[in-house]
């Protein structure tokens, strides 16, 4: 949301309360100041945690099927990351920025004294070269 919105959304909730006679009660965080306090032990603690529950969703899947009254054994599933999963965005979004990283580095595409080197959309890219072997290279 941008600053505007917020501001305007603050602004409808504080109106509305008043009008409807609703209380609201508001809690403005400082998460520049805020975050400056937290300790670096917690904050690799915390990420650890998260890399193993993300390890945990996309490595420890088994499948299991009941046809009539009966199961069958279970089955080891390997799942890829996939579009439409829960951390997909998330994943998706640290993967493209390292992609985006890389391409940075290498060649780039000038057009009319501009340097393009890639152009990104939700999860489609576009790569840019001057030369085919320099697209390789990409």
């Amino acid at each position: 949301m941008s600053c505007t919105g917020a501001l305007f959304t603050h602004g409808q909730v504080v109106e509305k309360s008043i009008e409807y006679i609703i209380p609201a009660h508001l809690c403005f965080i400082d998460f520049q100041n805020a975050f400056s306090r937290i300790r670096l032990t917690d904050v690799v603690k915390l990420l650890y945690n998260l890399i193993k529950a993300i390890e945990d969703i996309y490595s420890t899947n088994h499948i299991q099927a009941k046809i009539g009254s009966r199961f069958t054994s279970c089955t080891a599933v390997n799942s890829s990351i996939r579009q439409g999963d829960s951390l997909s965005l998330l994943l998706s979004d640290i993967v493209m920025d390292e992609v985006i990283k890389k391409v940075l580095a290498g060649s780039h595409y000038g057009m009319v004294g501009k340097e393009i080197k890639i152009i990104c959309f939700a999860d489609n890219v576009v790569l840019l070269a001057n030369r085919e072997d320099n697209l390789q290279k990409l």
